[in-house]
C-alpha cells in the first residue's frame, strides 16, 4: 500500500439480464421511468452478485430506498458530484443497509460501463457513500473491449479507523 492506495485484481465478471424492470423499480421505491432506457438491468458478479441499475439522475440515486431485495443492488448514474468522476452510486445489500465503498461491486460495474460503451475502461472513478456522509472514491481499470473483458482492477485510498488484537 503506497500513500494509502491499494488495488486488487478481480476475477473476470459474468453478467445476466434482469427482464422485469417494473419489479426492480418497485423493489427500489423508484419508478421505471427513473431508469436509463438504453441500458439493461443486469446482475454482474466477480464472485459476489450485484444487480446494476442505471438511473437518469442524481436525484433518483438519492431517492432509492430498497425493500426486500432479491439481489444486492448497485444504483448508479453518470451524473456526478465531483467533476472528475465517472459514476455516482449506492450499494444496498440483503444483509446490510448500505455500504460506503464496495470494491466487489465496482469491478463488475466498471466492466458493465465498458460493455455498454460508457467508458473505455482506462480510468473509471466511482463515487459512493456520499448520501450516508462517508464519501468514497474507487478507481477502476478494465482491460479489453466491449466484447471481451480481459482484466478488472479496483483500488482506492484507505484510512485505518480502528485496530485490535485477538489472543488465542
Amino acid at each position: 500500500m503506497r500513500d494509502g492506495f491499494t488495488e486488487m485484481e478481480q476475477p473476470l465478471p459474468t453478467f445476466e439480464r434482469v427482464a422485469d424492470r417494473d419489479a426492480v423499480a418497485a423493489s427500489l421505491a423508484l419508478d421505471a421511468a427513473d431508469f436509463e432506457p438504453a441500458l439493461p438491468i443486469e446482475i454482474g458478479s466477480s464472485g459476489l452478485r450485484f444487480m446494476f441499475v442505471a438511473v437518469k439522475t442524481l436525484d433518483a440515486v438519492r431517492r432509492a430506498s430498497p425493500r426486500e431485495l432479491a439481489e444486492a443492488a448497485y444504483i448508479f448514474t453518470t451524473h456526478t458530484v465531483e467533476p472528475g468522476s465517472t459514476v455516482h452510486g449506492r450499494m444496498y445489500g440483503q444483509e446490510i443497509a448500505e455500504d460506503p465503498a464496495t470494491g466487489s461491486a465496482n469491478g463488475p460495474l466498471g466492466a458493465f460501463l465498458v460493455r455498454h460503451g460508457l467508458s473505455d475502461g482506462m480510468r473509471i472513478v466511482s463515487e459512493q457513500g456520499f448520501e450516508m456522509g462517508r464519501p468514497s472514491l474507487l478507481y477502476v481499470r478494465v482491460g479489453g473491449t466491449r466484447d471481451r473483458i480481459t482484466s478488472v482492477h479496483v483500488g482506492g485510498r484507505c484510512t485505518i479507523v480502528g485496530g485490535g488484537w485477538l489472543d488465542l
